[in-house]
């Protein structure tokens, strides 16, 4: 019989957990007594990559210990790679908030390149693929040119979004800023976590630059807790370094921290996902949320936010469709349906005129094939 669901199947998955437990064993002080993975090294490496925690187990004497030189080896050069390409992401970053200062364009550093610098003594233990910039929509064109000024070049636009990719190459290395002028590419989630009140409860992270400011400890919270909700629904299993960010922000919290950031859930409606986020963040490394504030966050209704967090694809897009004014609504389900020729070539590659019509049926047979499972 054919297959009728997505995912990994079960043998696929079964490996999955095998490496998880060995590598989710040293990501806390108290673990390190999974068995040893095996003597194949690709399956693994690549699951570590795959949670981006190869700079945390690298810098884990019991780890080091357990694995072997030929792992802990593998392990260190990855580690390794990181710290070089997270040093020349550095000086960029810099020469870009340099631009943005000088032309007084309000900014946010969000996700993992704040978590990075506020959070970690050595940066490079949180790699990433790009930095996250959070700009007014008015000044997305002045944000666009400083970076058109340092040589960056924009990728096509994919619509319907709310951020541009810029792409620049230093060193041999591709390096990425992915200019948000709402905070998700989700009317329904831009609407939880608006730019001007998360910037009035905004901190410095002066390891980055004099400029450089990210959401409160408490919105970073919230905003790790809604990505990986969302994030987690497209890949094998929930990353690790996503954990590790919430336990991260947890243990700098205080009480003051933690009040803000059962407002911020309360108001966003993100209760239920919180409850589910937080309870594995407890599982792992324990002892890190009062219990106060879990008390509080079982008495909080899931909220709206959890609810569209926690819904098919199919689901989301009909709030996404459902949550704007019918014009915008329609202009919506137009670029979804036809988006634009940059789009195609960036899925399918470059084609001639003659091939579009057929790229075109064949996104729509997929779209319907996706649709139907996701049911």
């Amino acid at each position: 019989m054919a297959r009728t669901s997505k995912g990994p199947d079960r043998d696929t998955t079964n490996e999955f957990a095998r490496l998880d437990a060995f590598i989710g064993s040293y990501m806390t002080p108290h673990g390190g007594d999974a068995a040893l993975p095996g003597p194949e090294l690709g399956p693994f490496l690549k699951r570590v990559r795959y949670h981006g925690v190869q700079g945390i187990l690298n810098a884990t004497p019991s780890f080091q210990a357990a694995a072997g030189p030929d792992l802990a080896g593998a392990v260190s050069r990855m580690a390794m790679a990181d710290a070089v390409h997270e040093e020349v992401h550095r000086t960029l970053l810099r020469e870009v908030f340099d631009a943005f200062a000088a032309a007084e364009i309000p900014f946010l550093v969000l996700k993992g390149t704040a978590v990075a610098y506020l959070f970690h003594e050595d940066p490079a233990a949180r790699p990433r693929c790009d930095t996250d910039l959070f700009v007014p929509e008015d000044r997305l064109s002045d944000a666009e040119s400083c970076l058109a000024s340092l040589g960056f070049q924009t990728s096509p636009v994919y619509a319907p979004v709310y951020q541009h990719t810029h792409a620049i190459t230093r060193h041999g290395m591709s390096l990425e800023i992915d200019l948000h002028w709402r905070a998700a590419n989700s009317e329904v989630i831009s609407r939880a976590f608006e730019f001007d009140p998360m910037l009035a409860d905004s901190q410095p992270v002066p390891r980055l630059h004099p400029a450089a400011r990210a959401p409160s400890s408490a919105d970073l919270l919230c905003f790790a807790i809604m990505h990986m909700a969302l994030d987690q629904a497209h890949r094998s299993g929930a990353r690790m370094i996503w954990l590790d960010d919430m336990a991260l922000i947890a243990r700098r919290l205080g009480e003051a921290g933690w009040a803000s950031f059962l407002r911020g859930v309360e108001v966003r409606g993100l209760a239920g996902v919180a409850r589910s986020s937080l309870n594995k963040v407890e599982a792992k490394f324990g002892g890190l949320v009062p219990q106060p504030v879990t008390a509080t966050l079982n008495t909080l209704p899931n909220g709206a936010l959890s609810d569209y967090l926690s819904a098919s694809r199919t689901q989301r897009f009909r709030q996404e469709l459902a949550i704007r004014p019918p014009a915008d609504a329609l202009r919506f389900l137009w670029q979804v349906v036809l988006p634009d020729r940059a789009r195609l070539a960036a899925k399918y590659g470059a084609a001639p005129a003659w091939k579009v019509p057929w790229l075109y049926a064949r996104r729509a047979v997929s779209g319907l094939r996706q649709w139907r499972l996701m049911r």
